[in-house]
């Protein structure tokens, strides 16, 4: 009776060190990702600005942290700042999984200090949220993926096949210093993708038009980018004899122009599989346009047109972003510069759209040249391969009710340095999103809900454990 009791005692004991423990673990993961934020890993397109003495602590401290994933994986520091790992699988021959993430963070504009709640990069935790730069783009990925690969090992997991992790530092000003240089280590030891995952969609409430369910949004597509620079020049002098146009007035009639004759609206791949999936959860005429899209295409091109978002998934936008001219009040300029920030739609390339340009400024006085780097719309990857399929079950499992959606990314990630040596790659972040918290990223009060943070650390194992 007394060893049956004794046994009992130490089951209890046992149990209860169990639960505090995994409550310890993820309380742990809570404070890792606050501790995260408060490394102030701004990028800058000013090289100069860096503090890179934050990004080589944020290093550190991810060594630390995380003491089975550097013991077990092999990591290399790209390009001094950027990490790629290697996890080898049982079967380390053939394509591999790549999850992907950021954690270079934008700067806080000096204007809006005063609107944020708290500190932006104090990591507060309260009852609810964990506060700061970072938690929602995209330290909370890195973080995710590390936690989630600390705790597999700690249960002695190896996976079948070979999985990688890429952190860029400098995502947010186009990678060209971190995933690049990253993705040409990855060719160097041949390694091919069967998937590669980075930030992209999420899971929304209440953001999509026309649906109260929650939509997981997988983005299977991005949208290029390129920077025009237009100069036009003129006659100048003092500005008490004008001529008949200056050069403000040359260029400013060109943008004009542009502004008036948008790129043509065209329904691409993912937009057709977005609306294939969402259709029958709309209302009934708007369930009835999309069924017959090919026949109603104006009046949904007009719909779609309305609104900035959904204009910005059926045509190739241009946006003049920044303009330079003159130096005195009484002084014309001889010279007037604008910058053309152009997202190019699937479809379209920079060579492409430059024509476009040209034929509508129709105005040899204006001088059309590209500014920096420049990168061409992204492969479609497949919505019906295995890799999506794989990726649409753990998000079902890991958030409740939720629908799945093909979407084109408008925006741009770090994956489209990867696109030579992926089959497919797709770009979703497990984060709830709601119509405010689109706000928050690159704004101000950027924050993530602790149990979403955890639930992000559980999709994460769920990847690694079924990808097979």
């Amino acid at each position: 009776m007394l060893l049956i009791k004794k046994s009992l005692f130490l089951f209890l004991l046992f149990s209860f060190s169990s639960i505090l423990t995994g409550q310890n673990s993820d309380q742990t993961a809570i404070e890792n990702l606050s501790k995260s934020i408060q490394f102030k890993t701004i990028s800058y397109k000013d090289a100069t600005a860096f503090d890179y003495d934050e990004f080589d602590a944020f290093i550190n401290f991810l060594e630390d942290s995380y003491p089975l994933v550097h013991k077990n994986l092999e990591r290399s520091i790209v390009n001094k700042y950027s990490l790629a790992y290697y996890w080898k699988g049982k079967k380390p021959k053939g394509k591999a999984l790549l999850l992907m993430a950021h954690y270079d963070v934008v700067p806080i504009e000096s204007a809006t200090e005063d609107k944020w709640e708290e500190p932006p990069y104090s990591g507060k935790i309260d009852d609810q949220f964990i506060w700061g730069r970072g938690s929602l783009d995209d330290k909370f990925s890195v973080l995710g993926i590390l936690e989630a690969t600390e705790r597999l090992l700690a249960d002695g997991f190896q996976p079948e096949k070979n999985i990688c992790f890429a952190f860029g530092h400098d995502e947010e000003i186009g990678g060209v210093n971190g995933a690049k240089f990253i993705a040409e280590e990855f060719k160097q030891r041949n390694l091919i993708f069967e998937m590669v995952l980075d930030e992209g969609g999420a899971v929304t409430e209440g953001v999509f038009p026309g649906i109260d369910n929650r939509m997981a949004f997988i983005a299977t597509a991005e949208k290029g980018s390129l920077n025009l620079t237009l100069t036009a020049k003129a006659e100048g002098g003092h500005s008490s004899a004008p001529p008949a146009q200056t050069a403000i007035d040359v260029l400013s009639e060109g943008l004009v122009k542009l502004n008036n004759n948008p790129p043509p609206a065209r329904l691409v791949k993912p937009v057709n599989d977005l609306f294939d999936a969402t259709q029958n959860y709309m209302d009934g005429k708007t369930k009835f346009a999309l069924k017959n899209r090919k026949l109603l295409k104006k009046v949904i091109f007009k719909q779609l047109a309305a609104n900035k978002v959904t204009n910005a998934m059926i045509r190739t936008v241009v946006s003049p972003t920044i303009m330079h001219s003159g130096n005195a009040e009484n002084v014309l300029p001889s010279v007037a510069t604008a910058n053309l920030n152009i997202r190019l739609l699937t479809g379209d390339n920079a060579e492409s759209i430059i024509e476009y340009v040209k034929k509508q400024l129709d105005n040899d006085e204006i001088k059309v040249e590209i500014n920096g780097s420049y990168k061409n719309p992204s492969p479609v990857s497949d919505p019906k391969s295995d890799a999506f399929k794989i990726l649409s079950n753990c998000i079902k499992e890991t958030f409740e009710d939720v629908l799945i959606s093909p979407m084109l990314a408008i925006g741009g990630t770090d994956s489209h340095h990867f696109d030579d040596i992926s089959e497919n790659t797709f770009r979703f972040a497990p984060i709830i999103m709601t119509e405010n918290d689109t706000e928050r990223i690159h704004g101000s009060n950027e924050r993530i809900s602790k149990k979403n943070y955890l639930q992000c650390i559980d999709f994460y194992k769920k990847v690694i454990l079924n990808f097979k």
